[in-house]
């Protein structure tokens, strides 16, 4: 359906003359790839600044490039979430300690995990715990300060863990920070922060306890139920790194896209139902499989020959799967024999992935599946004498650009050589076969 806003998009277009050169939809010119990200449908519109041999100049006012952008999208573009000063990375120190009790002198998870034990044990298993993890450090252990402090904003948000990830560099010995920790979200200035439940007497417990525990704490649904809850990490400013004019980090974006944010179901509701600390993604084979429907049909054809069709749906994750450039979904067909032996020459693997160099400068291809969307695959399979089965299976890899990258990777010296191997063997076993037909 056309709204309003896309009218306008595509009749701004009609008299700038873009039509001469494009085709959308129905009107008539060389193909535009349709559906684009709003990032991508501006960077083409910016690409116009400038004559560039055939490509002519069409200098745009940013009214007519929101507009025309909205045309190509078939959606109003999503600004950046404005968040407050909460949200604001890294997070500065937490200052002096208050005297009147200890716990709140301590900021580490175990200190936490004493009464929080389930969200401990939840959190302890999470990505978020492993955030700061051998790989990130191999890359960093010799780079510029400024440079592992705008890296670590994210993987160690709080300032005192940035000094100790620094203090790291000149000294192994230092301990290493613990990645995404308790306090990175729910403490400011010595002061605790938690979800609460509005209109709730008790929805604290810590509220009304003054000075034993926490000397009181904050109950903040809405900075802890917000739709940008994730944001701060999960996406890239608009002027952030970006390939074939869309964002390499754009998870709330495609968020913001899907009918899920039009529903009111936030990250939370998936990766954190209830409360849950163990903040499962691409890692999770059962989260993964909720997420995704598998259909694959053989027909028989003349002689020893036939079609397969492989589909994949993107029915429960509210973003692009994978979202981000570092996991994979590996379709994997072949023909094996009546012992299960594998037709090694058979063996054909397509897939749904984001694919970049190694160096993460240049995009190869983009065939992930975004909210809603159908991933699908047909071949003309030619069925050997020796073959029984055609198998079709689904693996996920979800550090596939990290096992090649690490693989490349040179070492400064021992500490970072013994890092990587570290890294390697972390990621050796995270594959995983998620349908197997």
């Amino acid at each position: 359906m056309i709204t309003t806003d896309v009218a306008a998009g595509l009749s701004e277009a009609l008299m700038q003359g873009c039509f001469e050169c494009h085709q959308v939809r129905d009107l008539q010119g060389p193909p535009l790839p349709l559906p684009v990200t709003t990032g991508r449908a501006t960077a083409w519109l910016g690409y116009h600044k400038i004559a560039r041999g055939a490509v002519p100049s069409v200098p745009l006012a940013p009214a007519e490039i929101k507009a025309m952008a909205t045309a190509l999208v078939g959606s109003v573009a999503s600004d950046p979430p404005s968040l407050p000063p909460f949200w604001d990375l890294p997070i500065d120190d937490q200052g002096d300690p208050p005297e009147l009790f200890a716990a709140g002198q301590r900021l580490e998870p175990a200190a936490c995990g004493q009464c929080h034990s389930q969200q401990m044990e939840g959190w302890s298993q999470s990505r978020h715990a492993a955030a700061f993890s051998p790989g990130l450090w191999a890359q960093l252990a010799d780079a510029p300060t400024a440079f592992v402090e705008e890296c670590l904003s994210c993987h160690t948000p709080m300032r005192e863990q940035i000094d100790r990830a620094l203090a790291l560099q000149q000294d192994a010995t230092t301990l290493a920070p613990d990645g995404i920790d308790c306090a990175g979200c729910h403490v400011r200035a010595h002061r605790y922060y938690g979800p609460g439940q509005p209109g709730s007497q008790d929805h604290l417990v810590a509220q009304t306890i003054e000075v034993t525990h926490h000397g009181g704490a904050v109950a903040a649904p809405e900075l802890f139920g917000a739709d940008a809850f994730c944001a701060p990490c999960h996406q890239f400013d608009a002027d952030g790194l970006s390939l074939e004019g869309k964002l390499l980090q754009d998870t709330y974006g495609e968020w913001r896209n899907s009918p899920a944010a039009r529903k009111g179901q936030t990250c939370q509701s998936c990766h954190m139902p209830g409360g849950d600390h163990h903040i499962r993604g691409l890692h999770d084979r059962n989260f993964v499989r909720n997420a995704l429907e598998f259909d694959t049909d053989w027909h028989a054809g003349p002689g020893a020959s036939g079609l397969l069709r492989v589909r994949l749906r993107n029915v429960g994750a509210r973003h692009a799967l994978p979202t981000y450039a570092t996991g994979a979904l590996h379709v994997k067909i072949f023909l094996s024999d009546d012992h299960d032996g594998v037709i090694e020459s058979s063996l054909r693997t397509r897939s749904a992935q984001r694919r970049l160099t190694v160096d993460g400068q240049r995009e190869l291809f983009d065939a992930r599946i975004p909210a809603g969307g159908l991933w699908r695959y047909e071949q003309n399979l030619e069925v050997l004498p020796e073959a029984r089965f055609v198998n079709v299976l689904v693996e996920v890899d979800p550090d596939h650009f990290y096992r090649r990258f690490f693989a490349l990777l040179e070492p400064s010296g021992p500490r970072t050589r013994a890092l990587l191997q570290q890294a390697r063997g972390r990621i050796s076993d995270s594959p995983y076969i998620l349908f197997a037909r």
